[in-house]
């Protein structure tokens, strides 16, 4: 008996196995029951169907924009014109944990923070790891969302290269 927490784990396992000589880049969907076992939060069910697509081998802002395509034409075929695509990028929450040199475990702990935007349990987290004035701005990115001028505010707020880059990429994107 498995729980599964997440359905792309297993697309990744598959890829690099099963289909490492399948010509690239494959475009792959799924869909299924997956098991997360989360604080308790008003109707957020441990239980789940996920869904997804993964565009793999080709790395570009073109591959990202045809992913996003389709889901949006996905959402649109389902009457639902008005969904909002919210857009990250792992670079970004990486570039700032490289900078702080965090170990594995405090990196989890992080990661789990800033999943459920706990902005001033962020701050509290990262005071004995970097100056006030640099959690201060980590907390208020962890807030940011809307339309291309976040990116702009979100650029004030960082410095390390691989966080610029991937604010970067997200612009063109």
């Amino acid at each position: 008996v498995a729980l599964r927490p997440d359905l792309t784990s297993l697309v990744a396992r598959t890829v690099a196995t099963r289909l490492r000589e399948r010509q690239r880049p494959l475009r792959l969907c799924y869909t299924g029951e997956v098991f997360r076992a989360d604080e308790p939060r008003r109707g957020r069910q441990h239980e789940f169907h996920q869904l997804g697509i993964e565009h793999v081998g080709w790395a570009s802002p073109e591959s990202d924009v045809e992913v996003l395509l389709v889901a949006l034409e996905a959402l649109s075929v389902l009457g639902l014109d008005d969904a909002r695509v919210v857009l990250g990028h792992a670079g970004f929450f990486g570039g700032i944990v490289e900078r702080l040199d965090l170990d594995a475990d405090a990196v989890t702990a992080l990661r789990t923070l800033v999943d459920r935007r706990q902005a001033t349990a962020v701050e509290a987290f990262m005071a004995p790891h970097a100056p006030a004035a640099d959690c201060s701005a980590f907390a208020r990115l962890i807030g940011l969302a809307g339309s291309r001028t976040v990116l702009d505010e979100a650029r004030t707020l960082v410095s390390n290269p691989r966080s610029v880059s991937a604010l970067e990429q997200l612009e063109v994107v």
